[in-house]
């Protein structure tokens, strides 16, 4: 995987992160959740730029993509911990996802008691 998709991909992680804990204060309609789906969704744009997808692996807590684990940080591990906490083992990102789909994700996610589904482009299971 080059370094320009591994850091876009950090920083959508970082962008689903931060909406997550947006989410604990606002709805999940909130406009500052929706401008950060937006950005995460842009950067995850430019990690799907030349692929058809882009999966992450979580392994215990920690996140791989494209089976290289990404840096910790604050917000990749939040972030495996939310996917951890709703039993969720991968995550297949598809070209043509939506902010919407996203937004979802977010939410559901947040509230940690909701179940998580797959969307049209956006796939979730169990290693």
């Amino acid at each position: 995987m080059n370094q320009g998709r591994l850091k876009a991909t950090d920083q959508c992680i970082r962008q689903l992160s931060t909406a997550m804990s947006t989410v604990s204060l606002y709805s999940v309609e909130h406009q500052q959740v929706l401008r950060l789906c937006r950005g995460a969704h842009d950067r995850l744009s430019e990690a799907l730029a030349e692929e058809a997808e882009l999966s992450l692996m979580r392994v215990d807590d920690q996140l791989a993509v494209a089976g290289q684990p990404l840096a910790n940080s604050l917000y990749v591990d939040r972030f495996a911990r939310m996917l951890k906490t709703c039993g969720i083992g991968h995550v297949k990102f598809l070209k043509g996802l939506l902010v919407e789909e996203l937004q979802q994700l977010v939410g559901a996610l947040a509230r940690r008691n909701t179940t998580v589904r797959s969307s049209d482009h956006l796939r979730l299971g169990q290693v």
